[in-house]
């Protein structure tokens, strides 16, 4: 249960803005929108969210728009557009948005060409970022279909076989080209994967492409028992990766394989997942895990959304127990200064105008303590990056 000064923090908070250019959820100001939204759902209050849309509709002008901090034009338009569809699914909007969501069709579908000749396949400003915003047009849009179909036919041309070892992909955006298993890499084509498993679209290529996938994280592993760590960062990089936040470290990569070791119905995938997310959950200081803040994308509250997912999987209550542990910290660590939701410690101390954002500020945190106790929703897990 949410507390009576966590929820005056929560409520009274409502209006805390995120202080860069950027207009998708991520890093930017439609983050106020998400978290707007789920504060009148929880609460059931009743908060104004169509004017700041149409501002932020608005503002999305190639001619005036001014890039930020992880994030693009581009970006900011697939994500407008999936927090359109988000509030529509909840009757929350009154205008009709589909000339504009047209437009991203138009605009995205040529942002996707670009993305793949350029071997950017990052789960947010990448191909496959814009990937799930056409997932959400699937239903009513031809272009959808056409990008997917694109997108699809690319990640099966692009996968690399290494005999039974599995598949995987290379990613060339940090430096060399490396096989990363987790966020920046493997898991994140099966999380996207998975998602598509979902429509009539190519299952028998979906099928094969998760399970060579996941071949390649099961053999990739550690073969040192000691380590602390189960998977690499990369492929032959011989260090452990302590992060226990979810663009590196081992819980997004288990989280992958639970997953699709359930859609797949192969124990050794599921099992691999539940070890090696069974090997975290004794870490807790920040040597061991690397969690310097509560943010979402690199701090405690995605540690315990993580857990929490893995629970939901599972049912074992040793990760209901670990989710617990980190989402306290988080509830610790925001506070209230000026009408403004602030987090007490921050990652990233030299970008300030990132600090109340969803991916990593305090909105995200907040966030994830409003969903504290509700059910696992698909629906916002995949704006929580799980």
């Amino acid at each position: 249960m949410i507390n009576v000064a966590i929820k005056d923090i929560l409520l009274n908070g409502v209006n805390t803005k995120v202080n860069n250019s950027s207009l998708g959820y991520n890093v930017g100001k439609s983050g106020e929108i998400l978290y707007k939204t789920v504060l009148a759902e929880q609460f059931d209050v009743d908060i104004d969210i169509e004017t700041n849309l149409q501002e932020f509709i608005t503002a999305l002008d190639p001619k005036t728009y001014k890039k930020s901090f992880a994030s693009n034009f581009y970006q900011d338009g697939a994500e407008i557009g999936r927090l359109i569809t988000f509030l529509e699914k909840r009757d929350r909007l009154t205008y009709d948005y589909s000339s504009f969501l047209n437009k991203v069709d138009t605009m995205l579908i040529e942002r996707l060409r670009h993305c793949i000749f350029t071997n950017n396949f990052e789960p947010t400003e990448g191909a496959l970022g814009i990937g799930y915003y056409f997932l959400q047009r699937l239903q009513d849009s031809d272009i959808a279909s056409k990008a997917l179909q694109l997108l699809i036919s690319t990640i099966m041309e692009k996968k690399k076989a290494d005999g039974t070892n599995g598949y995987y992909w290379i990613c060339t955006l940090f430096g060399g080209e490396r096989a990363y298993l987790g966020w920046h890499g493997v898991s994140s084509f099966i999380n996207f994967l998975l998602e598509v498993s979902h429509t009539d679209l190519r299952h028998r290529d979906i099928d094969d492409l998760l399970a060579g996938a996941c071949a390649f994280l099961v053999n990739n592993r550690f073969s040192d028992t000691d380590y602390t760590s189960t998977f690499p960062l990369w492929k032959g990089r011989d260090l452990p990766t302590t992060n226990l936040c979810i663009l590196y470290g081992d819980l997004s990569t288990a989280i992958a394989l639970l997953k699709a070791g359930q859609y797949l119905g192969n124990e050794t995938y599921s099992r691999t997942g539940l070890d090696a997310s069974l090997k975290t959950i004794s870490r807790q200081s920040e040597e061991e895990t690397a969690i310097r803040d509560s943010s979402i994308l690199y701090g405690a509250s995605g540690t315990a959304l993580q857990y929490k997912y893995i629970h939901h999987v599972t049912q074992m209550d040793v990760f209901t127990h670990a989710a617990n542990y980190w989402i306290d910290i988080a509830k610790q660590d925001i506070q209230l200064a000026n009408q403004q939701i602030e987090l007490k410690r921050y990652f990233f101390e030299d970008n300030d105008y990132v600090k109340n954002s969803i991916g990593f500020g305090s909105l995200g945190v907040s966030l994830s303590i409003l969903l504290w106790d509700t059910e696992n929703k698909s629906d916002i897990n995949n704006y929580l990056f799980i």
